[in-house]
């Protein structure tokens, strides 16, 4: 069957470079190829939802029902099926349930929600980005990550690239739901009016919550591991668990890495690596005018970093790396966002850091940072975590090569 890029690209929906271009950021965001086109502006989502119609052959549902689901088919639908699959339910008519899927021809997803129902099943086409939101609205189930950034104008259908920005207008309250509910998930609270997320103090009570649990946590850390060492927090050693590979573990790890099938195992591999040079190590993806957090390993560093993020446009260290483009090495500013980003992860005391840019051409897709606690790096560990950015890049451009083949 014809890939769904290689359709838009014949319908001339999208110019050749814009699906290359969407094909990168697809293997270094993740998701599917539709969701990155809404997040590039290339599509709304409504106007995704008929080309994915088209595509597919499948209608999609009328729009009253899209935007008034019936009480009937939100209680028809079991919570455990409506967490296991993209689906959502739109109306019950003569014991058939019109059920909206991001996947009409799943082999098993109808049969289950038939059986647990007792109803017929009549499929329609939404796109995984359009049911993320009514899930998350109607249902009460959160929007992933990968979901977390569109914008709430969704229901407007409206694309960056086809029309000019609109002009100034009054938000409705369905959008300022939206919005809220977003922040919402990630432990946010909405943006009061007149307030940019571009200001350390906005930034502090935005991520207070995950600030808070997180400080103290890793001060209780800092404080076991000074009363077991007897020794102050500057002249404590480093965790017992931060050791150097064995020439064959990495060597394992870049094999691992060269041959990644996704960008998981790429987080994955490279996260690996640079902790065993690092006391901690965390993985930055750089979205169109986001930098968001993707993973982090090491001691009082909590795993999931994906609700943390820091505009491009705010004066940051991330975000000086990202638009120089050249590695930074040395001690954290003592204010502004980075304060409180690094706090978040737990580093918020630590006596040398390094955020290594990893590019494709000019272009930059993640950040990696690493810092050895209260000591400093050492120059060895440098040139080998520029080494782990070399293999992260390679990788990318691999997985981009195959994606593009696939979808172009």
């Amino acid at each position: 069957m014809e890939s769904f890029g290689k359709f838009l690209a014949r319908k001339r929906v999208l110019t050749q470079s814009e699906l290359e271009e969407a094909t990168q950021y697809l293997v270094v965001v993740g998701g599917r190829l539709g969701t990155n086109l809404v997040d590039l502006g290339y599509l709304g989502i409504e106007e995704l939802d008929r080309h994915l119609a088209e595509h597919l052959g499948i209608e999609t549902p009328p729009k009253a029902w899209v935007e008034q689901p019936s009480p009937e088919a939100l209680a028809s639908l079991p919570p455990l099926l409506a967490q296991r699959h993209m689906i959502f339910p739109l109306a019950v008519e003569y014991k058939t349930l019109h059920l909206a899927m991001a996947d009409p021809h799943h082999p098993t997803a109808m049969d289950e929600v038939s059986f647990a129902t007792g109803l017929r099943i009549r499929p329609y086409l939404l796109s995984d980005a359009h049911l993320a939101f009514l899930r998350e609205r109607f249902l009460g189930i959160p929007r992933e990550g990968r979901f977390a950034y569109l914008s709430p104008e969704w229901a407007q259908g409206r694309s960056r690239k086809q029309r000019p920005p609109p002009a100034a207008r009054p938000e409705v309250p369905e959008e300022v739901e939206e919005a809220a509910k977003e922040r919402v998930a990630w432990g946010l609270r909405p943006l009061e009016a007149e307030e940019e997320l571009i200001d350390a103090e906005t930034f502090s009570s935005l991520h207070s919550e995950r600030t808070a649990e997180t400080a103290e946590a890793s001060e209780a850390m800092v404080l076991s591991e000074v009363v077991s060492e007897g020794v102050s927090g500057a002249e404590a050693a480093p965790a017992a668990d931060v050791r150097p590979l064995e020439p064959e573990e990495v060597a394992e790890l870049e094999v691992r890495l060269a041959r990644a099938p996704d960008r998981e195992v790429i987080s994955d591999c490279a996260l690996r690596l640079a902790r065993s040079y690092a006391a901690a190590a965390a993985l930055f993806v750089v979205r169109r005018d986001v930098i968001r957090g993707c993973g982090a390993v090491g001691s009082s560093v909590p795993r999931n970093t994906d609700g943390l993020f820091v505009p491009l446009a705010s004066a940051s260290v991330l975000a000086a790396t990202v638009t120089e483009g050249e590695a930074f090495r040395g001690a954290l500013p003592p204010d502004g966002i980075d304060v409180q980003l690094f706090r978040a992860i737990g580093r918020c005391d630590v006596r040398e850091a390094a955020i290594f840019p990893v590019r494709i051409r000019d272009r930059v897709l993640n950040l990696l940072y690493v810092d050895n606690g209260p000591h400093p790096l050492a120059e060895s560990s440098i040139a080998a975590l520029g080494a782990v950015c070399d293999g992260i890049a390679r990788a990318y451009a691999r997985l981009i090569l195959l994606t593009k083949r696939r979808h172009c």
